[in-house]
């Protein structure tokens, strides 16, 4: 009888840890769910708006390039440019648009 005792005590008490358990792993992983998703829908934004920006700068150049086409030796000897006296390399790595690195 003692056994019989002792054994639904140690039953419930475990049976009531496992479900504090269980709902304790429901919620972690409820909560790293919602992280997961609004992480990937800020990288979606943040992607978005590179894109934005990429085309924002291209147009930019577009308009330069227009714009200094007329440039000649001439007119930038007026407006005050001089001739450089010596060259340099600049390497540069190549473009990407993801932000995960």
């Amino acid at each position: 009888m003692k056994y019989l005792y002792l054994y639904r005590l140690y039953t419930m008490r475990i049976i009531a840890v496992l479900g504090i358990a269980c709902a304790i792993a429901a919620f972690l992983y409820g909560t790293f769910l919602l992280m997961a998703v609004s992480h990937t829908a800020r990288l979606s934004a943040a992607e978005s708006q590179a894109r934005k920006v990429d085309a924002s700068v291209s147009a930019l150049e577009s308009r330069y390039l227009t714009e200094s086409a007329g440039l000649t030796l001439a007119v930038a000897h007026e407006q005050g440019f001089v001739a450089p006296t010596e060259s340099s390399v600049v390497y540069t790595a190549p473009s990407v648009l993801t932000v995960n690195r």
